[in-house]
């Protein structure tokens, strides 16, 4: 449990507490709050269930600030890139409560950092309320919504085979 609460202090929370703090400023200046959330925000990640709530959670917040927000003329971009090579996996936090000794579960080929940030400012510049900035990420959300049980199977499959390598 420690380790849920962890993740939610750090991704839900966290930017819960940076909009709050700016929240004036933005409706000041008719904003743009970027959540940096994940493929794991709109699509199961077997393997990262603290993870997958928390990313979930912002999307729970974010999208219903969107429509809470809309008179003011702030607005919300919604990030959710599958990876990218970060050093992320270095402190990522496993079921104990501990740094994992677990390799990470790869969906696809991690993205550059630069890439993903191009992709960002795009969209932000264009108005995009969501960015799923990879074509694997696209697709893995869009049989998830269209074929839930085949996505399952998918993901499913993938973490049986990591947990035998």
């Amino acid at each position: 449990m420690t380790a849920y609460r962890q993740v939610m202090e750090v991704n839900f929370f966290g930017a819960l507490n940076c909009t709050q703090a700016s929240i004036d400023r933005l409706i000041k200046h008719k904003g743009l709050i970027i959540v940096i959330s994940s493929i794991a925000g709109v699509s199961p990640l077997p393997g990262r269930s603290g993870y997958c709530a928390s990313k979930h959670a912002l999307h729970g917040l974010f999208d219903t600030l969107r429509i809470e927000l809309k008179s003011t003329g702030v607005d919300i971009l919604m990030v959710c890139p599958t990876f990218v090579q970060t050093n992320l996996q270095a402190r990522a936090l496993g079921g104990d409560g501990n740094v994992t000794t677990e390799p990470q579960s790869l969906i696809g080929n991690p993205d550059t950092p630069g890439r993903t940030a191009e992709a960002i400012f795009r969209a932000a510049v264009n108005g995009k309320k969501q960015l799923i900035p990879t074509a694997m990420g696209k697709l893995a959300n869009w049989i998830n919504r269209l074929l839930p049980q085949v996505y399952a199977r998918i993901v499913a499959r993938q973490f049986k085979s990591e947990l035998i390598d």
